[in-house]
């Protein structure tokens, strides 16, 4: 580094400091606000999955504000850019610790019921449900009136198979083959 970087250090300590009581603080007070009660609550066994998924929420907004706080405390110039570089490098870790421990919560507590989704309701037989049984009675009738309308003939059109042996044939309606 050299004189240079010794030089540039020493002078960014003030901005350093100006970076952690404006910026840096604040963002620790509101983390604090999120993350502590989280872990009194997984020291006790009562967090829930939900509350991960709110302070996961929440945390994610802080680190983006600080995010945005400190590049526009970076632009200020060189020595303010370095004090943001240094807090980065110092934080990201921390970032991350945080971010694997909500995964980590997430992955162990169990996901409550979607309120919008109803409960899996278990099927029942076809032949022993009576509204079932009555559709499958009309779909027949109706397949069985179109056949009938259709002179007895089977086509594709009218749910039966395609007839490709010529001396199966019969005439179509209009009269050919």
């Amino acid at each position: 580094m050299g004189d240079t970087g010794g030089k540039l250090l020493g002078q960014s300590r003030p901005y350093t400091n100006e970076f952690v009581q404006q910026v840096q603080n604040p963002f620790q007070a509101r983390v604090s606000a999120i993350v502590d009660p989280l872990g009194e609550k997984r020291t006790a066994g009562t967090l829930t999955y939900d509350e991960v998924i709110k302070a996961q929420e929440k945390l994610e907004e802080e680190i983006s504000l600080f995010t945005e706080e400190s590049t526009v405390y970076g632009k200020l110039g060189s020595s303010q850019a370095l004090a943001v570089s240094q807090a980065q490098t110092t934080l990201n870790p921390i970032f991350e610790t945080w971010r694997n421990t909500f995964k980590d919560d997430l992955s162990r507590l169990p996901k409550p019921p979607d309120p919008v989704k109803p409960p899996p309701v278990p099927e029942t037989a076809p032949s022993l449900d009576p509204v079932f049984a009555q559709k499958q009675a009309l779909a027949r009738a109706d397949q069985e009136m179109k056949r009938t309308r259709s002179g007895g003939r089977r086509s594709t059109i009218l749910g039966g198979a395609v007839n490709n042996r010529p001396e199966k044939r019969q005439p179509t309606i209009l009269g050919g083959y």
